[in-house]
């Protein structure tokens, strides 16, 4: 028993020390407005491929950009602000306060247009229009459903993914599953899903 009310003890006092050590700290976000800002509006320019994005990652997204928010903080790992606490605690605090200011400072789709623009998709592609067009021969704004949920599919682990096309279809499939419930991607089939080619890259050969 003492032992345990020690450990909590540690526990609170880290929690307070993290605590104190962002309220000395405003997280700089001014690099992350600047990309959003920057952002093609692929929510206008590639609705399907930007919405099964969405979906792939954060249903709620639009309900909820504050620190919650799964994009948002997926989009300030992609541009991470210079000053974050190197301490667990204070970092992770940090973290949230980051994600909400951006959330407050700009509107979902915005966030999610950056978000997809700095895309990691795997052989050398970042950005949901480069994939497209290395992987289906075809600007991210043409993009069928079938095609919009398999990109939407790679961000979870795309050199693995890439690498075993059974596994990237599972969760392509999941991926049509919530676009379809969403009401996306009405008569498209897990069957209808396209495979990559091996050799397709945004490296060139």
């Amino acid at each position: 028993m003492i032992r345990h009310v020690a450990g909590l003890v540690v526990s609170v006092a880290g929690l307070l020390s993290g605590a104190k050590a962002v309220a000395q700290t405003t997280p700089d976000i001014s690099n992350v407005l600047a990309r959003i800002d920057a952002a093609p509006h692929w929510s206008d320019l590639a609705p399907m491929a930007t919405d099964a994005q969405r979906l792939a990652e954060d249903r709620r997204f639009s309900e909820a950009t504050d620190g919650r928010s799964t994009i948002t903080r997926l989009l300030l790992a992609q541009t991470p602000p210079p000053d974050l606490p190197t301490d667990r605690v204070a970092g992770k605090l940090a973290e949230i306060e980051a994600v909400a200011a951006i959330g407050a400072a700009r509107p979902a789709d915005r966030i999610l247009d950056a978000y997809v623009e700095g895309l990691f998709l795997g052989r050398d592609c970042f950005g949901i229009d480069q994939a497209a067009r290395a992987f289906f021969g075809k600007p991210a704004a043409t993009l069928s459903a079938a095609e919009a949920a398999v990109l939407a599919a790679l961000p979870q682990s795309p050199g693995p993914l890439l690498k075993q096309p059974d596994r990237l279809a599972k969760r392509a499939a999941f991926v049509l599953t919530q676009m379809q419930a969403a009401g996306l991607a009405k008569g498209v089939r897990s069957a209808d899903l396209p495979t990559i080619p091996a050799h397709a890259s945004c490296g060139g050969s």
